[in-house]
C-alpha cells in the first residue's frame, strides 16, 4: 500500500505531505480545506498508470483543474513523491519510491513528463523505516529537457533480485547486463513512451515493476450522487459500482441471482487499465449486504431485485421492518441510505478502494 505522498503544485496541494497507516485512514476537515483534492491526487495517480500525461490530466478536468493557482494563472509544473510496499508472495515485499515532475514543454501547450525516477527494493519483511535502506535493486531515472530531448539512466539493476525479462532479440543468446540496461535506457528515450509513466515503460521487462503499478493505479475515488444512484438500471449492465455511485441494481441483481454459489465477475472503472484488476467475489449474499445496510438503517429488514420483462429494467424493492410490512423502491431510499448501500456494495466487492 502506498505509506506516504509529497505533493506540490496539484490544486490546493502546496508542499503537501501525508502519511497513510494499514486500516482505515478518515480525513476531517472543514468545506475548503483540501479533503477532496486529496481524493483527487490518488485518482490522477490511477490515470497515469493507464494513459500518457496529457491524457491524465484532460480525465482530471484539465490542466486548470489540476495545477495549483497563481495570481496570473495556474503554475506550469507538479512535483510529487510516493512511497509504499507491495506485497509479491509469501515473504516477498517490495519497497518503492516513485518520484516525477510534470511540466510544460517549450511550445507552451503540451504537458510532459519533466523528470521521472523509480526505485525499488525487494525484502523479506515490509519497510516501516525507509532509513534502513542502503541500496536499491532497481534504480532508475528518466530526465527531459525543455527542448523535448530525453536522457535516460539505469543507475542500478541486481538480476539476481529482480525477475527480469530478457528483450525479444535476445531469445537464444545470453545477454549480459549491460545489453539489458541499454534496451532499457533506450527504450525510454524513444518518443512514443516518453509521456508515459516510468512504471508503465518497464513493467514488461522489469516484471516485478508491475507489483508497484498495481499498488498505485489499483485504488479508485468514488463520489457518490443519490440521484443518479437511483436511477433503475437495464437488466444488461454488468455488476459493479461506478464513480458517481450508480451500479446499486446491477450489482444486487448479480449477487442475488449468484445466491453465494457462483462467482460474480465484477469490472471496475470502464477504462483499459494496465494495471487494473478484474474481481470476483464468492461469498456475497443479500443477507450480508442488508446485515451492513442495517448499520445505518436498522428499519431495512430484506431487500429483493427483480426484472422487468417489459422494459428490462431492474427494479429493487426494500422490506421495512414492522406489522405492516411495508414495501418501498429503492428510489423512495433518503441519500444518506443511498450513500450507504453504494458504499457497502464498493467495500464488499471490490478489495482496492479509496
Amino acid at each position: 500500500m502506498i505509506k506516504l505522498i509529497k505533493v506540490d503544485g496539484f490544486k490546493s496541494l502546496k508542499n503537501f505531505k501525508l502519511e497513510l497507516t494499514e486500516g482505515l485512514n478518515i480525513l476531517v476537515g472543514p468545506n475548503g480545506s483540501g479533503k477532496t483534492n486529496i481524493l483527487s491526487f490518488f485518482q490522477f495517480l490511477g490515470y497515469l498508470m493507464e494513459s500518457n500525461v496529457s491524457e491524465a490530466i484532460s480525465r482530471c478536468g484539465g490542466a486548470g483543474a489540476v495545477l495549483s493557482k497563481v495570481e496570473n494563472g495556474f503554475r506550469s509544473s507538479l512535483k510529487a513523491v510516493i512511497h509504499g510496499n507491495v506485497a509479491a508472495g509469501k515473504k516477498v515485499y517490495f519497497y518503492y519510491k516513485y518520484e516525477f515532475t510534470i511540466g510544460i514543454q517549450h511550445s507552451g501547450e503540451l504537458f510532459t513528463f519533466r523528470y521521472q525516477r523509480l526505485q525499488l527494493k525487494r525484502r523479506t519483511v515490509v519497510t516501516r523505516d525507509p532509513r534502513v535502506i542502503t541500496e536499491f535493486d532497481l534504480d532508475v531515472s528518466v530526465t527531459k529537457d525543455k527542448e523535448g530531448k530525453t536522457k535516460a539512466e539505469v543507475a542500478s539493476l541486481d538480476r539476481r533480485k529482480l525477475s527480469v525479462r530478457e528483450p525479444f532479440f535476445g531469445q537464444g543468446k545470453k545477454l549480459t547486463k549491460p545489453d539489458i540496461v541499454n534496451y532499457i535506457e533506450s527504450n525510454l528515450c524513444d518518443n512514443s513512451v516518453s509521456d508515459e509513466s516510468l512504471i508503465n515503460a518497464i513493467s514488461m521487462t522489469v516484471r516485478d515493476v508491475m507489483h508497484v503499478g498495481f499498488d498505485i493505479g489499483g485504488g479508485k475515488v468514488y463520489n457518490i450522487v443519490p440521484s443518479l444512484a437511483k436511477i433503475p438500471e437495464d437488466s444488461a449492465k454488468p455488476p459493479g459500482i461506478n464513480n458517481d455511485g450508480s451500479g446499486i441494481y446491477s450489482t444486487l441483481y448479480s449477487i442475488q441471482k449468484a445466491s453465494g454459489r457462483e462467482r460474480i465477475h465484477l469490472r471496475y472503472g470502464g477504462f483499459y487499465r494496465p494495471f487494473g484488476r478484474r474481481l470476483s467475489q464468492t461469498k456475497v449474499t443479500l443477507d450480508k449486504v442488508v446485515k451492513f445496510i442495517q448499520l445505518a438503517n436498522p428499519a431495512i429488514e430484506k431487500i429483493e431485485v427483480s426484472n422487468d420483462p417489459f422494459d428490462n429494467q431492474l427494479q429493487v424493492r426494500i422490506k421495512i421492518e414492522g406489522d405492516d410490512n411495508t414495501v418501498l423502491p429503492l428510489q423512495s431510499m433518503s441519500d444518506g441510505t443511498i450513500k450507504w448501500i453504494s458504499l457497502m456494495l464498493v467495500i464488499m466487492t471490490d478489495d482496492s478502494t479509496y
